[in-house]
């Protein structure tokens, strides 16, 4: 019943010690400038095909402007989302296969990827990145050039980043730990409850979303197959009327029957897809968020693994110096020695290992935290709107029937009359 404080983000350094703690980095005032996007162009053919979109930064008097295709997003995406450990990223607009070139799919496209960049731009954590500078300011293509340069980078050992300096503790404790012939012993091994809450709370709110998604495609799928009925009927009545072309009465009254249908039907079309609009794809994209939260947990329990092998390492190495000691006709002394140097790196590799989860487990708090707060607001924006169009759709209705009522009443006035 209590309130839940969970998590999402972590700015990474080129060095450890060059990290800021988050409450810093989201006490930054927000930039103010904007973000646009604007004349997307198709550019080649067939297979080669896609479309490119105009990105606009406006600063203040500065103004730049970069062309863009999808390819260049996702590239922003996985940058970010392999720097930045623990961030909860904006979700994506889902690479599309089919369909992609029409103008409709074209302009949705474009509104949505303009609002994925408003929102790094907006997070406290992301909006100074230089990696957002490079995207919205630099000319040239993203991704290839890139991806060379951080090959080469790791490959010179410069640059590791979080990621980089984690796997390094892994790859380092499985190997000392198998050269020592160590598997375990009664050290404590830290567990992160409150990551394992997160992900047990994301879990079940994925799969209540997910729920709610199916049923609402099938209500909408049924207020479209009832637009379809209703057109179909239209059409059948009025025909009908068309038979009793000697009879006004009977020729008026289906005639106006067969014209409301029609408005019906139109109506429960506009019903439908308000509620895609303003309901289903708000329940898809919130499902994309709630991927991209779960994706930032992994950064913190990545931390936390990194935490406990280096723990594990340093118990080995603790226990090859006993061994040493213990050792009978005693070991020579610069075995000795070596064993005691292992200990104090492998020692201070825990240390280091230990800051970090720490450092990341007070961003993922920090940043669920948020995700809570922003799922409150937007949770009730939806439930608001969806309310909104279902008495606007209802309202709709009742107009139709009861702008009918009278003429068909006046036609039974008119037809008594003639009796």
């Amino acid at each position: 019943g209590g309130k839940r404080t969970f998590c999402v983000s972590m700015l990474e350094g080129e060095t450890f010690e060059g990290v800021q703690d988050a409450s810093q980095q989201s006490a930054r005032p927000k930039a103010t400038g904007t973000i646009t996007i604007t004349d997307p162009v198709k550019q080649g053919d067939g297979m080669n095909a896609y479309v490119t979109y105009k990105v606009n930064y406006k600063f203040g008097s500065h103004l730049t402007s970069v062309t863009r295709r999808y390819s260049e997003f996702a590239w922003l995406h996985s940058t970010l989302g392999q720097k930045y450990m623990g961030v909860i990223l904006p979700p994506l607009p889902d690479k599309a296969l089919v369909g992609r070139f029409g103008s409709d799919f074209i302009e949705n496209r474009r509104a949505q990827l303009e609002q994925y960049l408003r929102r790094i731009a907006d997070h406290p954590m992301l909006r100074d990145s230089p990696e957002l500078k490079n995207f919205l300011e630099n000319p040239g293509e993203l991704g290839r050039d890139a991806a060379t340069e951080a090959s080469a980078s790791s490959s010179s050992g410069q640059s590791k980043g979080w990621w980089g300096q984690i796997k390094e503790w892994q790859n380092s404790a499985q190997l000392n730990l198998s050269q020592s012939g160590w598997i375990k012993s009664d050290v404590a091994l830290p567990y992160d409850v409150q990551c394992s809450e997160m992900k047990s709370y994301l879990n079940a709110l994925e799969a209540q979303l997910t729920s709610v998604q199916r049923i609402t495609e099938k209500l909408v799928s049924k207020h479209r197959e009832l637009a379809t009925s209703f057109s179909e009927f239209g059409l059948a009545v009025t025909l009908l009327g068309n038979c009793e072309t000697d009879t006004q009465y009977i020729f008026t009254g289906l005639s106006q029957l067969g014209n409301s249908s029609d408005r019906l039907s139109a109506i429960h079309h506009e019903q439908a897809d308000q509620e895609v609009e303003k309901f289903q794809d708000r329940i898809h994209e919130y499902l994309q968020a709630v991927a991209c939260a779960k994706e930032a947990i992994k950064g913190r329990e990545k931390a936390l693994h990194a935490y406990q092998n280096a723990l594990m390492n340093l118990e080995g190495k603790k226990q090859k110096l006993a061994k040493l000691q213990q050792a009978q006709p005693p070991s020579p002394a610069v075995k000795i020695a070596e064993a005691e140097k292992e200990i104090v790196v492998a020692d201070t590799e825990a240390t280091k290992a230990r800051e970090l989860h720490e450092k990341v487990s007070a961003v993922t708090r920090q940043e669920m935290e948020r995700f809570q707060t922003e799922k409150v607001v937007a949770f009730k924006s939806m439930v608001v709107d969806y309310v909104r169009v279902q008495i606007d759709h209802s309202r709709k209705v009742q107009t139709v029937w009861d702008g009918l009522m009278p003429e068909i009443e006046a036609l039974n006035k008119e037809h008594a009359a003639h009796q």
